[in-house]
């Protein structure tokens, strides 16, 4: 996935320990934010993979964050990208293009 940002303020995590943005992916409970902060108004390449009982993140190709998760169970919650129906504020501010989604864990 390619995304750029477009917001410059800071936002407060659930316990104010992070003030910055950061590329976030999601898996059910679980959520994994990148070590590095999103540029302002230019494209970045970001990649999630869930495989074998973790979630990471990587940015330019970079491993950029983990977390273990177990292994997938199945559900019929939907695929939301940019976004998450969990919590207020939660959309991306920025575009988003080129969006790939693989059955298997890409190297």
């Amino acid at each position: 996935m390619l995304a750029t940002n477009t917001v410059t303020d800071e936002f407060c995590d659930r316990d104010c320990t992070n003030r910055s943005h950061r590329f976030k992916s999601e898996v059910g409970e679980f959520q994994v934010r990148s070590a590095s902060q999103p540029g302002i108004d230019a494209w970045q390449h970001v990649a999630a993979v869930w495989d074998s009982g973790q979630l990471k993140i990587y940015v330019y190709g970079q491993f950029d964050g983990v977390i273990n998760t177990g292994h997938p169970v199945p559900n019929s919650f939907p695929l939301w990208i940019g976004s998450s129906p969990f919590g207020a504020d939660t959309n991306w501010r920025g575009a988003i293009d080129e969006v790939r989604i693989w059955a298997v864990a890409r190297t």
